[in-house]
């Protein structure tokens, strides 16, 4: 289980981003955008970022119900293709994203997300966050039947925090950006300063407080050098920071395909 836990790990950095648009193919556009555009931008932010939470939650829901005596469910609707409750609770979070995108997007839809089709983009863009959510999913419920004490209440604790916090965080961080991308269009900070690393300080901080908060989460439900009571399933081979920094690339990856595209002074409110 090590060498496909290992692989997968190389799947996740190599997507490039939790669902933000990298599978998606973008038009030549003009990099003006109007204010509805750049509403839609943010929008379709929150949209992704949301799908992200609610989709971990299912998960960790999913898990732990599997984890019970007797289980409330089997592990086995805990993985794609999913089923049961849990496959119920993603297609809830899927339509109510793909919904909220194109609630956002009702009044312009960008030309670089689908040519303008803002529905065909919405499908798109969760589709592609639900494969990399996927991913993680691998990576954080890793098989850990092979170890000496199998998957203790220690170790499922310490998944389970690791699910919601990385969730939890590339929301932060998606939050981080939206505020820059607002500052931004109102010319606020310098056209090119939110994108990533960003060079506004503001956003920097932002960012790195989400880190840090993230960083700390992590460590204090894993390692026992943090919290004697603390401890990490066997097939882990991350630190918290790895775990964090793995989302933090992927946030950023998936920036140029949220925002593709200038705000400029002749759009704004």
């Amino acid at each position: 289980m090590i060498g496909m836990h290992r692989r997968a790990i190389a799947a996740i950095a190599l997507a490039g981003s939790l669902g933000l648009g990298s599978g998606i193919a973008l038009a030549q556009h003009d990099p003006d955008l109007s204010a509805d555009e750049v509403k839609c931008q943010l929008g379709t932010s929150l949209a992704v970022s949301k799908f992200i939470t609610d989709k971990a939650k299912c998960l960790t829901k999913c898990e732990q119900g599997a984890r019970k005596t007797p289980p409330l469910n089997p592990s086995s609707d805990c993985q794609p293709p999913y089923a049961g409750a849990t496959g119920n609770c993603i297609a809830l979070a899927e339509s109510k994203a793909t919904g909220l995108e194109q609630t956002k997007c009702a009044k312009d839809c960008p030309e670089c997300y689908m040519n303008g089709d803002c529905a065909a983009d919405a499908s798109a863009r969760i589709a592609d966050t639900e494969s990399n959510v996927d991913t993680l999913r691998l990576l954080v419920y890793c098989d850990d039947s092979g170890s000496g004490d199998g998957l203790t209440k220690a170790e499922a604790k310490c998944a389970d925090t690791v699910a919601k916090t990385l969730a939890n965080f590339a929301k932060a961080k998606l939050l981080c950006f939206s505020k820059c991308r607002k500052d931004e269009d109102k010319l606020k900070v310098p056209v090119g300063s939110c994108d990533p690393p960003p060079s506004d300080q503001k956003t920097s901080d932002c960012i790195q407080k989400a880190t840090d908060k993230a960083t700390a989460a992590i460590d204090k439900q894993c390692e026992s050098s943090v919290n004697p009571k603390a401890d990490k399933p066997d097939c882990y081979t991350l630190t918290s920071a790895q775990w964090v920094n793995a989302v933090e690339m992927a946030v950023d990856d998936g920036q140029a395909n949220l925002y593709c595209g200038s705000p400029s002074a002749a759009f704004v409110d």
